[in-house]
C-alpha cells in the first residue's frame, strides 16, 4: 500500500487504538512542501519517506522500528516534534530505529509544554536545527557498542569533514539538553595548541567528554587507553596521571585557561572534576587521537580525532561577566552556540562596549611549524596574515580581542548567527584602493612561515597610533614581527597617504632554544605591495647591511642571515620600510563592484568569474593554499569573464587572488 500524502492530520485506515500505524511493508509518501502530522502515538515498522521541503511533525510519541528518509540526494525533509499549538503540550516518548541509527538533515523543536525525551535509538543531525520552545531531552550515551560509532541513544549534531558542519540556527526559545556536539581535527591536522571552546555546558567531566572516559596512568612504553578509536584527546598534567590527566615522563601540562582579570594563563588544575560551560574557551594542545603513544618524544604521525561532547545547548541572549576591566587588557572570548557567529555585526552593534569595534585575534594552528596569531580587520574582512579566518566566528572557535575602555561588556545575540542565507549567497569581491604593503617573515632553512604584519596608507587614516584606527601585536613564541610606531608594536599600521612619508621601522625577534640560542640563520622576507601610486616607491632599508631595495608591485623576496657572532645582524630594528617620490594624489573610497563575482562558491571544481560591469579585464588569477603558497597561476589577456578547473586540486580553502590592470581582488573560496 502507497500513501500520498498531500497536508494530512490522522490517517484513519491506519489507525488503530487510537495510534498511527505503519505496517511492514507499507510506504508513506510526503509529496514536497506537504505535511505528515500526528497528535496520536506513531509506530512506523514499514517506510516513511519526505520529499523537498515537506513536514513530518508528531505531537505523542514516536516508535520508529523501520526507516524514515529524511533525504533522497537533494531532496531533504524536515522533522519537527512538536506542531506549536495547544496539542504539543504533553511529554513525548522518542524512540528512533535501535539497529540501525537515523539521519535528518533539518530538525525543529517547537511544544508548547511538556518534555520530549529521547529514550531509543540514535539521531545524527546533517545540516541546521531551531529550537522555538518546549524542551528536548536528548539523553544522549556514549557506549561501548559499534553499532552507531559508539552511540546507544541520543543526538548529535555532527562534523564530518572540514567542510560539513551541523548546527543550530537563530532560534527564539526552548532548551535543548544532553546533545552530542562533534570537532573534527582532520588527518593533516599538525600537532599545536588549539584553542577551543565548549558549545554545551558539561554535566560530566572534561575526562569523559574531551578524553572519552581515557585515562593512561603509567609512562611505561606502549601503554594507551583509547576507549573508542577516532574519538578524544590527551590532556596531560601529571607524571602518574592524578586529577584525571594522562600520564607523561615530564608531567608537562597542555590544557591552559586565559585569566582575563590576571592577564595570563593559568593550568587546567583537573580533568576529573572539572567541566565546561557553553562559551568558555581554553587552550589545548591537541596531539591527534588517543592512540598516539605517549612515551615517545618524537612526533609521531598525526592520527585524526573528533571531540565530542555531551551537555546542553545555550539557546538565546549570552552575556558575558568576566571581561578583563582596564583599557589596553585583552579578553578571551569563547562561541556560545553551536552556531557561526557574525562578529563584525556584533561587534559594531550597541551589544559591545568598551571592546574594539575595529580588530580581533584568532590563534590559526595551520600557520608555521606551531600556528600564528592572525589579526582580522573588519574594516574590509582582511587578515594579517593571509588565514581562512573571517568575521564568521566558528562552533567550537574562540578569539581574543582588546579593551578600548574600561569595564567593558558584550552580549552575543541569537540575531547576529550567520544566516543560511547568508551561507548559500555569492560573496562579491572587494576592491581594496589603498597602498597595501603585507611584509611575512619566513624561515628559509624549512621554509616555514613564522609571522607577518600589514602597513595601509591612505588619506584618511591619521598619524597617531590608536586602537580605534590600528591593530596591537598579539606575539608568536618562535619568532615574531611587528611594526614598531609611537613607542606602539603593531601588527595594522594604517597611516596617512600624503607626501614625505615617515619610513616604518619593522621590529623583529628570532626563534630561540631554551638556552637562548638562534635555532635558525637564514630567514627571508616575502613583502606584497599593492596600490603602488605611480609616482611612487617603496624600499626595503636594511640597516646592518646599509643597503636600500626596491621594491616591485606585487610579491617581493629578500633574503638575509643571522650572525650569532655580530649582534647587529640580529638587531630587532634591523629593517624599515621607506617611501620616495611618494605623491598624493585621488584615492577613491573602498567600495563593493556589484558586477565582480566568483562563483559557485563553494564549488566542485569549475569556478566562474565575471566582470562584467566592473569597467576591467582580467590580467591573472592566483590561488594560494591556506600556508600562503601558490598552487595554481593562470594568465589572461582583456577578458571580462572567464571559467576555471581547479578539480585537480585538493578538497579545502584557498584564497583567490584576482588582478585586473588596475587593481588586486582577493576572495576566500571552499573546494568540495
Amino acid at each position: 500500500m502507497k500513501n500520498i500524502l498531500f497536508t494530512i492530520l490522522i490517517m484513519s485506515s491506519i489507525l488503530c487504538n487510537s495510534q498511527f500505524y505503519i505496517s511492514s511493508g507499507d510506504d508513506v509518501y510526503v509529496s514536497d512542501q506537504s505535511t505528515l502530522y500526528s497528535n496520536e502515538d506513531i509506530e512506523n515498522n514499514g517506510t516513511i519517506r519526505l520529499k523537498n521541503e515537506s513536514y513530518f511533525i508528531f505531537d505523542a510519541d514516536l516508535i520508529n522500528n523501520a526507516t524514515i528518509s529524511y533525504q533522497d540526494g537533494t531532496s531533504k525533509g524536515i522533522l519537527q516534534i512538536g506542531s506549536g499549538e495547544a496539542s504539543s503540550n504533553q511529554a513525548q516518548d522518542i524512540q528512533f530505529n535501535a539497529t540501525q541509527g537515523e539521519e535528518a538533515p533539518f530538525i525543529i523543536l517547537n511544544k508548547t509544554s511538556g518534555i520530549a525525551n529521547i529514550t531509543r535509538g540514535h539521531m545524527r543531525l546533517l545540516e541546521r536545527f531551531k529550537s522555538i520552545s518546549g524542551t528536548l531531552n536528548a539523553d544522549s550515551e556514549i557506549t561501548g557498542a559499534d553499532t552507531n560509532e559508539n552511540i546507544s541513544k541520543g543526538l548529535t549534531f555532527i562534523n564530518p569533514d572540514i567542510l560539513t558542519t551541523s548546527i543550530v540556527e537563530e532560534s527564539s526559545g526552548g532548551m535543548v539538553k544532553n546533545v552530542i556536539t562533534e570537532l573534527l581535527f582532520p588527518e593533516d591536522s599538525k600537532r599545536a595548541f588549539k584553542f577551543f571552546s565548549s558549545s554545551v555546558t558539561m554535566p560530566e567531566s572534561i575526562n569523559a567528554n574531551l578524553q572519552e572516559g581515557g585515562h593512561v596512568t603509567s609512562t611505561a612504553v606502549g601503554t594507551f587507553d583509547d576507549p573508542y578509536p577516532g574519538y578524544g584527546i590527551h590532556i596531560t598534567g601529571s607524571e602518574t596521571g592524578e586529577r584525571g590527566f594522562d600520564a607523561t615522563n615530564t608531567g608537562y601540562p597542555s590544557m591552559f585557561l586565559w585569566e582575563n582579570g590576571d592577564q595570563e594563563y593559568s593550568v587546567m588544575p583537573n580533568t576529573d572534576q572539572r567541566t565546561l560551560n557553553a562559551g568558555e574557551a581554553s587552550l589545548i594542545l591537541v596531539r591527534g587521537s588517543r592512540v598516539i603513544d605517549l612515551t615517545v618524544d618524537n612526533v609521531q604521525n598525526n592520527f585524526p580525532t573528533i571531540l565530542r561532547t555531551i551537555g546542553d545547548l545555550h539557546i538565546g541572549d549570552f552575556t558575558l561577566t568576566n571581561l578583563a576591566s582596564t583599557t589596553e587588557q585583552f579578553s578571551l572570548i569563547g562561541n556560545p552556540y553551536h552556531a557561526e557567529v557574525d562578529l563584525d555585526a556584533l561587534l559594531k552593534s550597541s551589544n559591545n562596549v568598551g571592546l574594539s569595534k575595529s580588530f580581533l585575534y584568532y590563534f590559526d594552528p595551520t600557520l608555521g611549524s606551531q600556528g600564528s596569531y592572525v589579526t582580522l580587520d573588519l574594516s574590509d574582512q582582511s587578515t594579517t596574515p593571509f588565514s581562512l579566518n573571517s568575521k564568521y566566528l566558528q562552533p567550537n572557535q574562540s578569539f581574543f580581542i582588546e579593551n578600548i575602555a574600561d569595564n567593558p561588556s558584550l552580549t552575543f545575540k541569537e540575531s547576529f548567527k550567520r544566516t543560511n542565507e547568508q551561507r548559500q549567497n555569492n560573496k562579491i569581491f572587494s576592491a581594496d584602493t589603498d597602498l597595501r604593503i603585507d611584509v611575512s617573515m619566513f624561515d628559509s632553512n624549512a621554509d616555514v612561515f613564522r609571522d607577518g604584519v600589514t602597513l595601509r596608507f591612505n588619506p584618511n587614516y591619521s598619524e597617531q597610533a590608536t586602537l580605534e584606527e590600528d591593530a596591537t601585536k598579539v606575539w608568536n613564541s618562535d619568532g615574531s614581527v611587528a611594526i614598531q610606531n609611537q613607542g606602539e608594536y603593531l601588527s595594522v599600521d594604517k597611516r596617512p597617504l600624503q607626501n614625505n612619508m615617515v619610513d616604518a621601522l619593522l621590529y623583529m625577534f628570532y626563534s630561540r632554544d631554551n638556552d637562548q640560542i638562534l635555532i635558525n640563520l637564514d630567514y627571508h622576507l616575502e613583502i606584497d605591495v599593492k596600490n603602488l601610486p605611480s609616482s611612487g616607491e617603496v624600499v626595503l632599508i636594511d640597516n646592518y647591511l646599509e643597503t636600500r631595495t626596491p621594491l616591485n608591485l606585487n610579491s617581493n623576496i629578500y633574503s638575509f642571515s643571522l650572525d650569532p657572532i655580530l649582534p647587529e645582524s640580529e638587531n630587532v630594528n634591523r629593517f624599515e620600510l621607506g617611501f620616495e617620490n611618494m605623491t598624493l594624489g585621488t584615492t577613491t573610497p573602498q567600495k563593493e563592484l556589484a558586477f565582480l563575482s566568483l562563483y559557485p562558491n563553494p564549488t566542485t571544481g569549475l569556478i566562474n568569474i565575471d566582470l562584467k560591469g566592473a569597467g576591467e579585464t582580467l590580467k591573472s588569477v592566483k590561488i594560494f593554499s591556506t600556508d600562503g603558497k601558490l598552487v595554481k597561476q593562470i594568465n589572461f589577456i582583456n577578458n571580462s569573464t572567464e571559467q576555471i578547473d581547479i578539480s585537480d586540486l585538493s578538497k579545502g580553502f584557498y584564497l583567490v587572488e584576482l588582478q585586473t590592470a588596475n587593481t588586486i581582488y582577493v576572495e576566500k573560496l571552499i573546494l568540495n
